[in-house]
This record gives structure tokens, sequence and C-alpha cells, in this order.
């Protein structure tokens, strides 16, 4: 999966130049995903609030991703997150989010701005676990750089003129979580979630008189399982894994495991039924305001992740790597 802008950006070229119907992943990847779960599942509960618990209801952060293959391009990507959970003393607690969204990949791109508002209903109360239902809606602008295209006619006007194009998105979700009580009165805890996003399927394609860039943007199917094993109140081991689906695109599933000790560090790795192999490292930069009071800090974690295809395209290799810091002030 972690090769497929490349490989959409090159099918999109050569289909441009032959007037047929561009379809393949469109919404960007992510190595670090569960910093941006609420744009791939908009009901999605932070792994911040599963891991906290209401002592940081709010959390804000922002991700950049580069992405090359050998000589053949490369793709970037921006994120920005801010995400509230309403966490108070019964069962409900509305979820909030904002989202900014930013990918190039050679002369294409988009920006997508969107809302996020999802219920969740707690089996107890939130902090234990519960259910919840979401959408995400916003606003996407596509873009197409026409200086950065090699058309087979010079004077084609379509490659002579910038184009750009807004459209609505609309994503929904569902999550589920809850924590479980081994019989060594250390707390496992299970969550998993499915999603569609995209799903206004639209025609994309830029026209003039000579020449068409076509490109239909297509529903993608997301779905989500993990596992907490708490090894003492801070520390724990993780498993998790994505499944993703777009149509004309292969099924890809990943599977991952991370360690973290405390609120000192994390390591982690996986791999993918694509050849793509995973790994990342995080740390807690420091604890913010009230330095002396555990538990009453503000938290800065900055996290770096780096994906590596075994499965060469074209003979050049497909390489990733992604940087993230996210804060969690205390409410």
């Amino acid at each position: 999966m972690a090769r497929l802008p490349i490989l959409f950006l090159l099918s999109l070229l050569f289909l441009c130049l032959l007037s047929s119907q561009a379809t393949a992943q469109q919404l960007p990847l992510f190595s670090l995903y569960r910093e941006n779960q609420g744009l791939l599942n908009p009901a999605a509960v932070s792994s911040d609030f599963l891991l906290y618990r209401e002592t940081y209801r709010l959390s804000a952060g922002i991700t950049h991703r580069s992405q090359w293959v050998g000589s053949a391009g490369k793709s970037s990507t921006q994120s920005a997150r801010a995400e509230y959970i309403g966490v108070g003393e019964n069962a409900f607690a509305p979820i909030v989010g904002t989202y900014l969204l930013n990918n190039q990949v050679g002369p294409t791109s988009f920006t997508g701005v969107y809302g996020r508002i999802a219920s969740l209903f707690g089996l107890e109360h939130p902090n234990f676990g519960g259910f919840s239902a979401g959408i995400n809606a916003g606003l996407v602008q596509f873009r197409i750089k026409a200086s950065e295209i090699d058309l087979l006619d010079p004077d084609d006007i379509l490659g002579q003129t910038d184009q750009s194009q807004w459209h609505p998105d609309v994503g929904l979700g569902f999550y589920f979580y809850k924590n479980i009580e081994g019989p060594d009165n250390k707390t496992a805890l299970v969550y998993a979630g499915i999603s569609a996003t995209q799903l206004i399927g639209l025609d994309l394609t830029f026209t003039s008189d000579k020449r068409e860039f076509p490109y239909t943007r297509q529903p993608h199917f997301y779905a989500l399982a993990g596992l907490y094993k708490f090894l003492d109140a801070q520390s724990f081991i993780e498993f998790s894994s994505w499944i993703r689906y777009v149509e004309g695109v292969p099924l890809d599933m990943d599977v991952n495991v991370r360690y973290q000790k405390e609120q000192k560090f994390w390591v982690g790795g996986g791999g993918a039924l694509s050849g793509r192999l995973h790994a990342e490292l995080g740390v807690y930069l420091l604890h913010l305001l009230d330095l002396g009071r555990p538990g009453e800090q503000t938290l800065v974690k900055l996290s770096t992740g780096f994906d590596y295809s075994l499965i060469p395209f074209h003979n050049q290799t497909d390489r990733a790597f992604e940087i993230n810091i996210s804060v969690l002030p205390r409410w």
C-alpha cells in the first residue's frame, strides 16, 4: 500500500495521454496512523484517551510524510488535527475535531478541510469501555499544476493552465473498545472499528477542447482491531492491524506491534501483505507545566516512522519517512 501514491501518479499521467479512466488509492497513507485516526475513521477514540482516559481529553498534532520511489518521483503529505472528548459524569461523551490535510503527488495535489463529530456511549463510563458512531464532512480542492505535465501537444490549452476543482467529502465510522481484567489483575484493552471515507464518488475529469485529464474519486473502506496488554500502570505492549480496500486496488492488511515504557519512549514495527515493512520510534520530549506533579503535566510526544517495500516498482525501491509531534494539554 505504501507505494500506491506513486503508482497512482504514473498511471494517471499515462492515462492522461490516452484519455482513459483513472481509479486508484487516492487518500494518502500514514505510517503513524494512530495520530490521524479521525481522518480514517471519524468514530475512532484516540489512543491518547484509551491510555490516559479523561486526564487528557484534548489533543492536537501535526504530521509530515515524504515518500520516494527512486528517481520515479516523490509524494508528500501534511496533516494537522485537534480533537476533544467531552467526558463528564454520565455515560455519554461527544467527540469533536477538526482536520487539515494536504497531499502532493507530482503535478497533482489535493487539500481537504474537515470537521468531525461523533457520539461515544460508555458501557458503564467512557473511561472503561464504549462504542461510538461518527461522521466527518468537509471540502476538498483537487489541483493539477500544468507546468509539471509533459503533454503530446505543447499548445494544448489544458497544458497551459493550472486546473482546480472544489468538491464535498463525507466519511462514516463505528468504533468499539473495552477494558478486560485478567486473572493476574493486570488489565488489557481491546478495540475495533470499521469505516468508509470519500463516500461521495465523483468524476473529476479536467477537460479542454483537445484533451482530458480523467480522474474518478473512489470510496475507501477500512477495518481495524487491536489489543493493549498493560505490563504495569504506564507500560504496555500493543498489537494492531489495519485492513484497507479501494476498488481497483488489491486488498491490503498490516500487522504491527508496539512496546511503550511508561511516559518515556516506545518502539514498534510490522509488515503488510503489500510487502511493506514498518518501523517506528517515539519519545515523550518533556513534561510542561507543573513539572513536580506527576499526572498533572502537559505531554509532548515526538514520533517518527519509516516504511520500506520489499517489492520494487520498476526496479526502484519504495520508502517513506514520517514525523509527528502531538501535544496533550492537561484539561
